[in-house]
């Protein structure tokens, strides 16, 4: 009896781990520093651009500006210097600050990676793989 509660205590502990891991198994992510880069993203889709978008949390104590992109794919551009505040995270979307990418060479398809570099001010540069979203 023993060894059988010991049996479904292990497993009960492993099942509640993967449940910890489910939220990020289609999530993605880069670190720069004390900068993670979290999910960049776009959706599906035929049009002559794309918007990106994605979080950046910062959890360091100074802060830093989001100043240049760039991407094989196309024209990569700002649609604004993004402030990146620090001990804080900073939404891209296309409700708000995000970057677009013009003059796209090819249709994006859902699962593609894009390639792109973002630079920031005070940290530098950090290569990044956008997914293309499926559409549902």
């Amino acid at each position: 009896m023993r060894k059988r509660s010991f049996q479904l205590a292990v497993l009960a502990a492993t099942l509640a781990s993967v449940a910890d891991l489910a939220p990020m198994a289609g999530a993605h992510s880069k670190r720069l520093q004390d900068l993670t880069i979290l999910h960049p993203w776009t959706p599906e889709g035929g049009g002559p651009e794309a918007i990106v978008s994605m979080k950046i949390k910062n959890q360091g104590p100074k802060a830093d500006r989001l100043t240049a992109v760039a991407t094989s794919f196309g024209e990569a551009k700002l649609s604004a210097a993004i402030e990146i505040l620090p001990n804080a995270v900073t939404p891209l979307s296309a409700n708000g600050a995000h970057i677009v990418i013009s003059g796209l060479k090819g249709k994006l398809t859902g699962y593609d990676r894009i390639p792109m570099v973002l630079t920031f001010e005070n940290r530098g540069a950090v290569e990044v793989e956008v997914m293309v979203e499926p559409a549902d």
